[in-house]
């Protein structure tokens, strides 16, 4: 039973993977048609048509393969310059249009670092063009976009809490009554213990891989955010312990360059 569930799980990822490699490309054309719709409709004040569609190529592309930006980044670009081409399209001078749009986002968004992120994507493309001498000048050289961001404290889980998430934990893996489901138990307790003693993000405890976990020097390698790699020390033996278990236990594992 656990090797035929093993082989739907390997199944189910595979095909996961297919769907969500054709998706991008569909969302990635889509994307590219709505921003040169939004800009081509608004006549001659911008660059015709084959012009566009050359920049906005080559600037994904330079995104890609000279920024090296991932796919959640670039995708994130066309999101905020499909919205910017959108909201301006009734404006005629471009700084008035950049101004209109800070306010339309301020007005939109209650969060600062959606705002920032949304202007620096548009920021980013109109300096790419001028660069490229595609344009003569990026109109954000007249544009204050300077947000003053509240300095909020972290929300953080109380203790009591935490003690009944690790207990829970515990007596998971003591009623376990199949193989499978003390594999899972094993499984949370490690990526809790993980989390709390390293402090990483979930996106990268979700990328580690089982060359990454070294078990002699209690080290873990990270390739975070912003391709930046970093060596943290597992401090918690407990959680060394739980990681070597469910190693040893999981043949999938073994089968695999994810640890998890």
């Amino acid at each position: 039973i656990l090797s035929a569930i093993k082989t739907t799980l390997i199944s189910i990822i595979l095909l996961v993977r297919i769907i969500t490699y054709y998706l991008y490309k569909a969302i990635y054309q889509i994307s590219l048609f709505y921003i040169i719709f939004s800009i081509t409709k608004k006549g001659d004040r911008y660059m015709e048509k084959e012009k566009l569609v050359k920049a906005l190529e080559n600037y994904f592309e330079d995104c890609k393969f000279r920024k090296r930006l991932n796919n959640k980044t670039i995708k994130a670009y066309k999101i905020d310059l499909n919205q910017f081409f959108e909201i301006v399209n009734n404006l005629d001078d471009e700084v008035k249009e950049i101004n209109e749009y800070i306010h339309f986002l301020n007005k939109k968004y209650s969060k600062h670092k959606t705002v920032k992120r949304k202007l620096a994507s548009v920021k980013a493309f109109y300096f790419y063009l001028e660069y490229e001498e595609i344009i003569e000048y990026s109109p954000f050289n007249k544009v204050r976009t300077k947000i003053k961001e509240p300095h909020v404290l972290q929300k953080t889980i109380q203790k009591e809490n935490i003690e009944k998430i690790i207990q829970y934990l515990f007596d998971r893996v003591s009623s376990a009554k199949t193989d499978f489901q003390t594999i899972i138990s094993i499984r949370n307790i490690a990526i809790i213990g993980l989390l709390f003693s390293t402090g990483i993000r979930i996106s990268e405890l979700c990328n580690i891989k089982v060359a990454d976990i070294n078990f002699n020097e209690k080290t873990l390698k990270i390739f975070g955010k912003g391709s930046k790699e970093r060596i943290l020390y597992i401090g918690n033996e407990t959680v060394v312990d739980f990681c070597k278990k469910y190693k040893q236990l999981n043949e999938y594992v073994a089968e695999n360059d994810y640890f998890f």
